[in-house]
């Protein structure tokens, strides 16, 4: 019921502000509704779920009748709440979230990204919703050469991957892998699918999103290479990436500081544990 009636509020919400909407310019939040654009597939920040296993923050994905739950999801209602906006969630690829905002099709993405440099110069972002310590692992097929590997060496002439448009991917400049090795991958849904099946040896992650991964899959594994990674500082901070110059920045940046540490904390080890349960 109360999703229901989340939906019927959206749908007027929607209306109301169409109807005033040429009166306010060039503001994302002219007609009421805050739309976030994510993966949905990047657990613990943002998974796709159903009904019968959704956590009671869990918010139906626009257009569809699945669900997406995780740190993100609760970010987003939190700052929907705060700015007295209703909440949209669009699904979409990794690599269609930047365009997305910058044509208007979404007001923010909130999908566990980075501000680097790079993205910066494509749109702006908030002030970091979420910072982790970056440890980074390499999951591998646990049957493969490579699963008692304890060092890049290790892992040297294996045929590895990353997710596209990730510093994943620069990584991987690191390591020694197969001159043929596979060409970055989508989403992690192709790289775990990829690396169970063996057509792949493994593939970069963070070891927050691997440890769920490893946890729902039997055949994988993560080969913990400890600090040999060399990582740029500011990769580790997620942040809200929207249009630039709309003024939305400073907006989720007032909205967000309502936000505490301790809260925040809460709710990522709160998503840890619910998405290690799916």
């Amino acid at each position: 019921m109360k999703r229901i009636l989340r939906l019927a509020t959206f749908a007027l919400v929607a209306i109301l502000g169409l109807a005033g909407c040429s009166s306010n310019g060039d503001d994302p939040l002219a007609d009421g509704v805050l739309t976030i654009g994510m993966e949905a597939d990047y657990a613990p920040y943002n998974w796709t779920t159903n009904a019968d296993n959704a956590s009671e923050y869990a918010y139906q994905i626009s257009g569809s009748d699945a669900l997406a739950d995780g740190y993100d999801v609760r970010i987003a209602q939190a700052l929907a709440d705060e700015l007295g906006v209703e909440l949209e969630i669009k699904k979409m690829t990794w690599d269609g979230l930047i365009p997305a905002v910058q044509s208007g099709s979404i007001d923010g993405i909130i999908a566990g990204m980075s501000p680097t440099e790079e993205r910066k110069q494509q749109i702006d972002f908030t002030n970091a919703y979420h910072e982790d310590n970056m440890d980074m692992v390499v999951v591998v097929n646990a049957n493969s050469d490579y699963a008692n590997a304890t060092s890049l060496a290790d892992l040297a002439g294996a045929n590895l991957s990353a997710q596209i448009g990730t510093f994943h991917v620069d990584l991987l400049d690191q390591i020694e892998i197969a001159d043929n090795a596979t060409a970055p991958l989508p989403d992690f849904a192709s790289l775990i699918q990829a690396t169970a099946s063996g057509s792949l040896d493994g593939y970069i992650a963070e070891s927050t999103t691997a440890v769920v991964q490893v946890e729902n899959n039997s055949n994988l594994k993560i080969i913990d290479v400890g600090d040999e990674f060399e990582i740029d500082p500011s990769i580790s901070q997620s942040a809200i990436g929207v249009k630039k110059d709309t003024g939305l920045a400073e907006k989720l940046n007032d909205a967000l500081a309502t936000i505490d540490d301790e809260t925040r904390v809460e709710w990522m080890a709160e998503a840890s544990r619910l998405s290690g349960q799916e």
